[in-house]
């Protein structure tokens, strides 16, 4: 799977019928050169919608376009998650650690920037947090996409939302298997 994008949107609706969209999840490239080309309209993107009757993904880029429909009786997986980077949560707890260590030695000045590095290894560590969404139609091949949250555009996602996609989509699966 290609590298996380970030989100553009991010959209729930549980009343959703009749067609309406009852997800739509769009993202980007990452980055502040794909932002600018976002503003012209022109940035590669991933997309998945979902209805009640199929789930659309769509992919595309500077070169083309391509959008795959599933129809949700043929759907047998929706995959949601989350990684956090565990070498960046061990890079921490050297800082921290290691700031400790020094401070015995070279005093409160150490202990006091170990802190602070780690604080900021910290929140670099809350914004790498990659999420995923994908459905499955049959073989191996998952369709959807891997994201996290956009600081310039300030779409929010937490896993609470991704677990309520997965739950939305499975609905609308057992719902349609069973007409």
């Amino acid at each position: 799977m290609m590298s996380a994008l970030v989100l553009k949107k991010f959209y729930l609706n549980k009343e959703a019928n009749n067609g309406e969209e009852s997800l739509h999840v769009v993202g980007r490239q990452g980055g502040v050169v794909a932002f600018l080309l976002s503003l012209m309209k022109i940035d590669p993107t991933t997309e998945i919608k979902c209805n009640d009757e199929r789930v659309e993904v769509t992919q595309s880029s500077f070169f083309g376009r391509q959008t795959i429909n599933i129809p949700l009786v043929a759907m047998t997986g929706v995959i949601g998650g989350f990684q956090k980077p565990k070498s960046l949560f061990f890079a921490i707890l050297a800082v921290l650690i290691g700031g400790i260590s020094l401070s015995v030695e070279a005093g409160m000045g150490a202990a006091i920037a170990s802190f602070v590095i780690a604080a900021i290894l910290t929140v670099i560590y809350m914004l790498k947090q990659e999420m995923a969404l994908n459905v499955q139609n049959g073989g191996d091949t998952l369709w959807g996409l891997s994201f996290k949250r956009s600081v310039i555009e300030n779409v929010t996602i937490d896993i609470d939302k991704v677990n309520e996609a997965v739950s939305l989509i499975n609905k609308n699966v057992l719902a349609c298997s069973k007409n």
